[in-house]
């Protein structure tokens, strides 16, 4: 099993991808769908995507951290967002975001600022992008090892699984618990593998 998380910082830079030459690039389906919003007659031909890894490859999406047993062994997997004791210029703003109030305001800007918008609020806002929260803080002071270390306070779990921090660590949280974070696999290439009885981060180093 592979599990990969990452986010995206104000100091990631795409990389261009060349497509191999004598391969036909794959194409999604068109089914068209016009509504009309601020005046403006929108045709949005992948709107059926929106619910695509639900309803047609039957994969769910999570937004909160999950269980799962593995060869019976317990995870806990999750992004990581907004768990833990710190964090809190992300929760604040996570607040805002998930707000119904917030998300009705919001589908009524043009578009050409509503793009903008969320393109500043994803990479440019300071309290999202965590550039200057991507340094270890500690053992002790991890807010998602102290998270794991609540959890287990109420239950068992043999792995805590996360990303969020941009920094891929392993830290013990219990006499047979440890939480792991995977990093991220646009600048330091990490991942995490379960061979069936431990769990391991592992580097990609290139074909």
């Amino acid at each position: 099993m592979l599990l990969i998380h990452s986010c995206q910082t104000k100091t990631m830079k795409p990389t261009p991808y060349a497509w191999p030459q004598g391969i036909a690039a794959p194409m999604a389906d068109k089914n068209p769908r016009t509504f009309v919003q601020h005046g403006d007659t929108i045709v949005d031909e992948y709107y059926w995507m929106n619910d695509y890894f639900k309803n047609e490859l039957n994969i769910p999406t999570y937004y909160k951290p999950t269980e799962f047993v593995f060869n019976n062994k317990t995870f806990l997997i999750g992004h990581g967002d907004g768990l833990g004791p710190g964090d809190k210029g992300y929760k604040r703003m996570k607040k805002v975001f998930t707000n119904s109030f917030s998300k009705w305001l919001y589908r009524w800007l043009h578009p050409d600022l509503g793009v903008k918008l969320a393109q500043y609020l994803s990479v440019k806002n300071k309290l999202i992008s965590g550039e200057e929260e991507a340094v270890f803080l500690g053992e002790e002071n991890e807010w998602l090892a102290l998270y794991a270390k609540r959890k287990l306070e109420t239950k068992h779990y043999d792995f805590f699984v996360f990303g969020h921090r941009h920094l891929s660590m392993q830290i013990q949280v219990g006499e047979n618990s440890t939480y792991y974070n995977l990093g991220d696999w646009i600048s330091q290439y990490t991942y995490g593998i379960f061979d069936g009885a431990s769990f391991d981060i592992k580097t990609f180093e290139g074909e």
